[in-house]
């Protein structure tokens, strides 16, 4: 009989061990409701800051193009700058002379060397026009010398010069406006690798990688194509181009 009670007592209790082992826990609802706002939180602030920084690098090549065209600007009035007073030293130096057979004859001369090289460079309509003009003020000034009118002829001359700078101008426009022309600088500009980047041989993402700078790395920038930019680096100097990202 004793024997009996306890097999029952034993079975009884594996049966409630083994409900109790199936027993599923219980889920706290509120926590994860709450880890699924925090999460879904994060995602929102995550896609604000993503086209957050998208914005400032859009921001940020606008300002280096604008950097650059505007040192091309300044680059270029340096150049006209210096020009100017090239021909003002000249300019003073002929006063003296003004009017004599020799100023005209030599005014001529270059004249006629500078007007005739414009035979074989490309123009468009309008830079035919002036090198026309040009070609028959030289005419006009010529004749004027064999009547002696040395005065008339320099003046002449110098209007045939003015048509030659108004093509120069209009050439220099063109480059200017041209976005696959690469643009020249006559003095370095100094900029830094605002991370690592290729040094390439042309203009392209497809282009030979000469060399990998690192960030902060120096380089001389001396031109430029749309968004590429050309620089100097190192010692032996490399030459290479740039994609405008990744300087500042």
């Amino acid at each position: 009989m004793l024997v009996f009670l306890l097999s029952g007592c034993i079975a009884g209790k594996q049966q409630q061990d083994s409900g109790m082992a199936t027993e599923p826990p219980e889920l706290d609802l509120r926590v994860i409701e709450n880890k699924n706002e925090k999460i879904s939180t994060l995602e929102k602030e995550n896609k604000i800051l993503a086209d957050q920084l998208y914005n400032q690098k859009q921001i940020s090549t606008k300002l280096q193009k604008a950097l650059l065209a505007r040192y091309q600007e300044t680059d270029s009035c340096l150049q006209t700058n210096e020009r100017l007073v090239a021909e003002l030293v000249q300019s003073k130096a002929k006063l003296a002379n003004r009017g004599s057979k020799l100023e005209a004859v030599t005014l001529i001369a270059e004249a006629t060397a500078v007007i005739g090289a414009l035979d074989n460079q490309p123009k468009n309509r309008r830079q035919e026009i002036l090198a026309k003009k040009a070609k028959q003020y030289l005419l006009e000034s010529k004749a004027e010398v064999e009547k002696e009118n040395f005065e008339g002829a320099s003046y002449l001359c110098r209007k045939a010069m003015e048509q030659v700078k108004g093509i120069e101008r209009e050439k220099n426009k063109g480059n200017i406006s041209q976005n696959n022309e690469e643009v020249s600088f006559s003095t370095p500009l100094q900029m830094e690798l605002l991370k690592n980047g290729n040094l390439r041989n042309k203009p392209s993402t497809q282009a030979e990688i000469i060399a990998v700078l690192q960030t902060g790395r120096s380089v001389s920038a001396i031109g430029f194509n749309n968004n590429w930019v050309k620089v100097q680096v190192g010692e032996p100097v490399q030459t290479g181009w740039m994609h405008i990202s990744l300087l500042y």
